[in-house]
């Protein structure tokens, strides 16, 4: 029905699993737990650094970063072309929650790999596109892509 309007939409089963905690949500019965920032497992990271509202003056890159931002905010996978150091190319798919910039200036897509579970970081410079998947996940971390900051994810009471 919105597939004319949106990217990619979620399954409908994603849907219709959820309905029990919107209707938590609109009765105020809905708890949604603090959920901590993904650990980068870095240093020298810049902390002082936020991701801005917008990226499409950033270049190239944007238009995928604004790919993983909407799958972010809506709770998908994406699945990345990316490309290692040593110069092997990877489709990882992975649920995208930050970007953040290192003392050096280079920026950094930080995800869980959706068929591991392993975090990972992934170098903005290094991906050549994303893709929405229509695969959902369940936040394991606050995902910190969108403008308004991190999004709550509600869970129900049990």
């Amino acid at each position: 029905m919105l597939a004319h309007q949106l990217p990619v939409c979620p399954p409908f089963a994603e849907f219709w699993q959820e309905l029990p905690a919107v209707f938590d949500w609109l009765n105020e019965q809905a708890v949604a737990p603090a959920l901590a920032a993904m650990p980068s497992g870095r240093t020298g990271m810049d902390t002082g650094w936020r991701l801005p509202p917008m990226v499409n003056a950033w270049g190239a890159q944007a238009s995928s970063l604004e790919v993983i931002r909407f799958a972010a905010a809506n709770y998908l996978c994406v699945q990345l072309q990316y490309t290692k150091e040593n110069g092997e190319r990877t489709t990882p798919i992975i649920e995208p929650y930050s970007v953040r910039r290192t003392s050096a200036g280079d920026l950094l897509l930080f995800g869980v790999k959706s068929d591991t579970g392993e975090s990972r970081s992934y170098r903005l410079d290094r991906i050549g596109s994303a893709t929405v998947t229509r695969q959902a996940f369940r936040p394991r971390y606050a995902i910190e892509l969108t403008a308004s900051g991190p999004l709550p994810f509600p869970t129900r009471h049990q």
